[in-house]
């Protein structure tokens, strides 16, 4: 403990009269040598090293006193410190020190961003590879690449590295950050069922991308280097993206009315819940957006008790709670009143007792709660008795709309998102497992669309009508006349409710919002794919526990022999991950009959979920202890469990590897 300057190991070492045999292990085993040894010479002579271990002809001559010849020897301590529970806070401590010891910051940057791709062993690799993966950003130079590796597959490289947790943020922040520089090339169809389609199979990720690159953001301790890519990605998603698809989506509503070749919320109860022959949970999350659902398909996918049917429904205009949570409801007419207020075949539906009463006059068997109140009945004896005898129930949750609508904190509406997929995540398996639900409906009022930057001037369209009877949205205005404009268009509202009402609702043909009270960044109650798509995933909660296997791994690389202290094996994932194929943690290394190691230990997280073979193959390297091998000893290639610290994959090796004992030249 300490700083290695103050050598109180070493002094610990002296009293036990150990120092001197620690200094020959030293010498023997790694091939540091100097009149007067010190340990931070020797640290620094053993990261200094393992820096350069692909090839120590590259080290900058100040650092030509630090370089030992047993490499390999260097990289197996230096790895398997990092690996290590035990010492993994002292090894960032040591890295620390070392770095600033060795001037790292000065001597890396000097060096071709492509050689620092592999380094692991100091932070500032971390530090070089983002700049660079900012600069090509700010670039939008898509094509960028190192050692043929472009930007997102860097970012899943470095993320799996010992500081790839602490730079986890700036890795997501790039990564979804290269997905946005893809939506300059965005160019929306004309057809409206095709810009429908188009929107909920693929363009949603658009939206997704952006979410997760200000989340990101937003959990940095410092996002100052990322403050220019930020205004970057920030405009092209604007201005290529969601301008030009809302302006896509208004023209072709404007031209040709909502139309009904797509699900419509309005049908939601006679469709997808009427039919329903078993207990059904209807769980409605307010604002709840496609794209912000699908992060919850794929944590479903990953529930092997889960089967999920993707689909989704089109909102009525305005795209407002009022009008969506009627919609979800049984009912044959709905209507609107001077007031606003919805009505369903002329009752009331604006609280969770009314919603609960228009259930049950449909079916007798049926229960609206709100999640608040559910979460207070979470035991379960409390699930069962609450769930007994329903064949319906309504669970009404917020946490998007109530965090986006908050005033304050409107701009942590992303964090609501990643509330609201745990929250219903936990939902689906609480009552699957305690209140005997086994069928769910995942649904929403509405969506959002959402900015970080601020609105500018020309965007916030002046309200100009002001005669009674007038309302006013931040994304539409009612009014019982056609006030249509330059960029503002009408249609029926009745049209969009399905009734007779004969007024008009006006709607921006872009990105635009009306002068009203309450932010303008977080808005909705418009005509776009953000606010008026929203999800419809059907859930099947399977009874029992399915059988579930973890992928393996399988060595390609035919390797009987070890002939050289580097080694470079390719290993293939067997099984794509699925509901029913897990994920494998594997500790990889080389190790004596004995228990003792002779490389260094590769940590690999087998999680590919693709079913091309070919992109499950990847390949690991192992630095091989230089050392006398004893040929009466067996050595082994071993992959670890980490869950279960079992050997899941083991072959046997012969070890020759000549003029390695501490006297051979």
């Amino acid at each position: 403990s300490g700083p290695l300057e103050e050598e109180a190991v070493i002094d610990r070492l002296a009293e036990l009269g150990l120092k001197e045999a620690f200094w020959q292990l030293a010498a023997s085993r790694y091939s540091y040598t100097e009149p007067n040894p010190s340990l931070l010479r020797f640290a620094m002579s053993l990261f200094a090293t393992a820096i350069f271990r692909d090839d120590t002809e590259d080290m900058p001559s100040k650092w030509a006193p630090y370089k030992l010849s047993r490499v390999s020897n260097a990289s197996v301590l230096l790895d398997n410190m990092k690996n290590s529970v035990l010492y993994q806070a002292a090894f960032d401590t040591m890295s620390r020190e070392i770095a600033d010891a060795l001037e790292v910051k000065e001597v890396l940057p000097t060096m071709a961003v492509d050689k620092v791709l592999a380094i692991s062993d100091v932070e500032e690799a971390d530090r070089i590879i983002i700049d660079w993966m900012i600069e090509r950003e700010l670039a939008e130079d898509i094509s960028a690449a190192l050692a043929g590796k472009r930007i997102q597959e860097i970012c899943d490289i470095r993320r799996r590295m010992h500081f790839g947790q602490k730079y986890r943020n700036e890795y997501d922040a790039l990564d979804a950050g290269y997905k946005l520089l893809l939506a300059s090339y965005f160019e929306p169809s004309e057809d409206f069922p095709v810009l429908v389609a188009s929107y909920w199979t693929y363009d949603f990720e658009n939206d997704r991308a952006y979410r997760r690159f200000i989340v990101a953001l937003d959990r940095m301790d410092d996002a100052g280097p990322f403050s220019a890519l930020q205004e970057r990605l920030e405009s092209i998603y604007q201005t290529e993206y969601l301008e030009k698809i809302m302006y896509a989506w208004n023209q072709s509503i404007a031209n040709h009315g909502l139309g009904t070749f797509f699900p419509l919320q309005r049908n939601f109860y006679r469709d997808k819940v009427k039919p329903m022959k078993s207990k059904v949970a209807v769980i409605i999350s307010d604002a709840f957006r496609y794209e912000a659902a699908m992060d919850l398909v794929g944590r479903m996918h990953r529930n092997e008790n889960l089967e999920v049917h993707v689909e989704a429904m089109m909102t009525s205009l305005p795209s407002v709670t009022e009008v969506g949570m009627a919609s979800l409801l049984p009912h044959d007419e709905m209507t609107m009143q001077e007031d606003y207020t919805v009505l369903l075949d002329g009752k009331p539906c604006a609280s969770t007792p009314q919603r609960e009463k228009i259930l049950q006059a449909a079916n007798p068997h049926s229960r609206a709660i709100s999640y608040a109140d559910l979460r207070g009945h979470m035991s379960s004896k409390e699930l069962k008795a609450l769930t007994a005898g329903l064949e319906v129930l309504y669970i009404y949750h917020n946490a998007v709309d109530i965090t986006g609508e908050g005033g304050p904190t409107e701009d942590k509406v992303f964090e609501g998102v990643e509330t609201a997929v745990n929250e219903v995540y936990d939902m689906i398996d609480k009552l699957s497992r305690s209140g005997n639900v086994y069928f769910f409906i995942v649904t929403a009022d509405h969506g959002f669309s959402y900015t970080r930057r601020a609105v500018p001037p020309s965007d916030k369209l002046e309200k100009e009508v002001r005669e009674p009877g007038t309302y006013t949205g931040r994304r539409f205005m009612l009014a019982d006349a056609d006030y249509s404009r330059e960029g503002v268009y009408a249609i029926p509202l009745g049209d969009s409710l399905g009734c007779e009402d004969k007024r008009f609702i006006m709607l921006p043909k872009g990105a635009s919002v009306f002068k009203a009270g309450g932010g303008m960044n977080y808005v909705h109650g418009g005509a776009s794919p953000q606010e008026m798509i929203v999800p419809c995933f059907s859930v099947h909660a399977k009874r029992g526990i399915i059988e579930t296997r973890k992928t393996g791994l399988i060595l390609v690389s035919n390797i009987n022999k070890i002939t050289n202290l580097m080694v470079h094996l390719d290993f293939l994932q067997e099984e794509a991950v699925s509901d029913t194929v897990k994920p494998l943690d594997a500790r990889i290394h080389f190790e004596a009959d004995d228990g003792e190691l002779i490389s260094n230990e590769v940590i690999h997280v087998a999680d590919s979920t693709t079913v091309d073979p070919k992109e499950r193959m990847f390949r690991l390297r192992f630095d091989i202890k230089r050392k006398a091998y004893n040929q009466d000893k067996k050595y082994y290639l071993r992959v670890i469990d980490s869950k279960r610290n079992a050997v899941v994959l083991e072959r046997q090796v012969m070890i020759d590897l000549p003029f390695t004992d501490d006297y051979g030249f």
